[in-house]
């Protein structure tokens, strides 16, 4: 996503720069300059926010191969070095110090079943999404009431995460 945007911002300084050589009225350029200026912040805005999350989660993200298969080749580079170099700090500053049992980044003790220390996303979060297409009448509670909520085209919802991640992951919703 982030190359064919940045191709884009490319284009548009060119842009700029051949309207200021024509002559162009400096307002024009101004408002040029200003979109750029914001496509750019917004662009760097969604990748801080996003190698904030891969960071946050970056060992729920490697244990799960569909989640790492999501990450571009940049991505996996940084979260890779970023799990290297926690384990190296967890390993430095406390783990050597604790008895073998307790020495583990992901699990409290070697009884623990599963990783219990792995920080993963909560998905009983609220989210705002937009619905592509009309969807019609959805079940997006599940207290176990039956109260579908008529979706249509446009409109946008404030609606729990896990409700509504097979819609999202099928491209029906889109995260806002």
């Amino acid at each position: 996503m982030g190359g064919g945007v940045a191709a884009n911002v490319g284009r548009q300084e060119e842009t700029v720069e051949e309207l200021m050589q024509n002559g162009e009225d400096p307002l024009t350029v101004s408002l040029y300059q200003m979109d750029i200026d914001r496509t750019t912040f917004l662009l760097r805005s969604y990748l801080r926010t996003r190698l904030q999350k891969i960071e946050k989660f970056m060992f729920h993200i490697q244990k799960t191969a569909d989640l790492w298969a999501r990450l571009s080749k940049q991505e996996q580079k940084f979260a890779r070095r970023s799990i290297e170099d926690m384990k190296q700090h967890f390993e430095q500053s406390v783990l050597s110090k604790l008895p073998e049992r307790y020495n583990s980044h992901s699990k409290q003790s070697v009884i623990s079943e599963e990783d219990d220390m792995v920080a993963e996303p909560k998905l009983d979060s609220f989210v705002i999404c937009r619905t592509r297409k009309f969807l019609g009448a959805l079940p997006v509670d599940d207290s176990g009431e039956e109260n579908p909520l008529d979706m249509y085209a446009g409109d946008i919802y404030a609606l729990r995460y896990k409700s509504i991640k097979p819609l999202i992951e099928s491209g029906q919703l889109d995260l806002v």
